[in-house]
């Protein structure tokens, strides 16, 4: 790099001989000129392909097409970054139209200007956690055609409060819109996008069908949630057994071997919107293996949490709330006994267990009441109403509170019996040990 301040040298700006020549406040900088990036990726090289194709089919327009196109064009105004009104050309125009679902294939044959505009979601509901799923499901305008396809974008790390346009969008994807439930978390990785658990985005969509004008652009916003195995959020209200899983991958079975196990027969208010009710007598959700025992092996940090509201607890007879628990083998519960409710983590090592205990004042009582079990490493921690009340550090405590022969459930003891009766709402397993802030923030929330 050198400067130089003749008088000839001031007048030369921009490239020549691979010597990059820009005058600034001091003087003329010469630089060495940065090589051309290749355009050589195969995202570049398929919309390349494309483009070119629309070119050439340019050409083969009629004239009344021509006219047609830039009569369509005078009539669709835009600004630019200043804020000047702009139109396009017809040939901009019928370059910028293109229905590509695949991004590997050449365009549909479009010759004239479309009459119509695509009719896009009435709804957007997006949920991301971290690691995956990313889902982006949507209320559509019946009948959904088969080839309308959808671009969406990302704008990242927004403020949860703003009310700003989003000046910044990235490329995520175009695809069919049927199905109208998409996991798009492979292709933001494809993208270089991984969204962080907390962030705060907005998502922008637009549709098209072929032979319509592209749809107005829907935008909805979303806060990453930390990384989940299950969430069970209890709100079902339906004729079914199925109690929904907030994540869609793992739905569970509400059981009741002498009663209706229907939601709609147990639906209650609860904590948060619904719940569901336990009779004490063989009311039950057992989770299965896929949703839980592979994020309690050994050395998998976790955070469990739960709402429970305990009706006329037995003093006599420990009843379990939440437990895969075994006296002479490894898990946990959330039991009531002779009126005090306490959380147990038991080990069991070397064929001994190791058995980590803790009463609290309340939760025997009529009450709603939150707990929460983390393993942070070798760290236990548990947690009632937002506070800690318990935590133990022991490299033992990094082995498995899982077993393949015996699961987790709700409102029992793995679904054989110390049935608990009461209302239980927002089951939550995270594969992350959250914060202590995490668990105060999610009992003080309304």
């Amino acid at each position: 790099m050198a400067k130089g301040r003749s008088i000839l040298m001031s007048s030369i700006s921009g490239n020549l001989g691979g010597v990059e020549f820009a005058m600034t406040k001091n003087g003329m900088l010469l630089k060495p000129r940065k090589p051309s990036r290749k355009m050589d990726s195969p995202k570049e090289v398929s919309a390349r392909a494309a483009f070119t194709y629309r070119a050439k089919l340019w050409t083969t327009l009629t004239p009344g097409q021509v006219v047609a196109w830039n009569a369509a064009a005078a009539t669709i105004k835009s600004t630019d970054t200043t804020g000047l009104v702009k139109y396009l050309s017809g040939r901009a125009l019928f370059m910028k139209l293109r229905l590509d679902a695949t991004d590997s294939g050449v365009d549909g044959d479009e010759l004239i200007p479309p009459t119509e505009t695509t009719v896009g979601p009435w709804s957007d509901i997006s949920r991301f956690f971290q690691g995956g799923p990313y889902w982006l499901i949507q209320g559509q305008p019946t009948p959904i055609s088969t080839d309308k396809v959808q671009s969406t974008w990302v704008g990242r790390w927004q403020s949860p409060t703003t009310s700003h346009k989003v000046k910044t969008w990235t490329y995520v994807q175009t695809q069919k819109v049927i199905p109208a439930v998409f996991n798009v978390y492979a292709q933001f990785i494809a993208h270089g996008i991984e969204l962080c658990p907390g962030e705060h985005i907005a998502i922008r969509v637009v549709q098209r069908e072929p032979e319509m004008w592209p749809s107005p652009e829907y935008i909805t916003w979303a806060t990453v949630y930390p990384a989940m195995a299950l969430w069970l959020k209890m709100d079902d209200n339906v004729a079914t057994s199925l109690v929904e899983d907030y994540l869609i991958t793992n739905g569970q079975n509400f059981t009741d071997p002498t009663g209706n196990p229907h939601t709609n027969a147990h639906h209650v208010v609860g904590r948060y919107g619904g719940a569901l009710s336990f009779d004490g007598v063989d009311d039950c959700i057992t989770l299965t293996q896929a949703a839980h025992e592979p994020y309690l092996r050994a050395n998998c940090n976790f955070t469990i949490t739960f709402w429970w509201y305990a009706i006329a607890p037995n003093p006599a007879l420990a009843k379990h709330i939440l437990s895969n628990y075994l006296a002479s083998d490894r898990g946990i519960t959330i039991a009531t006994l002779a009126g005090v409710a306490s959380t147990t983590v038991a080990f069991y090592n070397a064929g001994t267990p190791r058995t980590l205990v803790h009463n609290w004042t309340n939760g025997a009582d009529p009450h709603w009441h939150h707990y929460a079990i983390i393993r942070r490493g070798q760290t236990i921690e548990m947690y009632q109403d937002g506070v800690l009340g318990f935590t133990d550090t022991n490299p033992i405590n990094t082995q498995a509170l899982s077993t393949t022969i015996r699961n987790i459930s709700i409102g029992s003891q793995s679904g054989t019996g110390k049935w608990s009766p009461g209302y239980g709402d927002d089951f939550r397993l995270y594969t992350v040990a959250l914060n202590p802030a995490d668990i105060t923030a999610m009992y003080n929330a309304t």
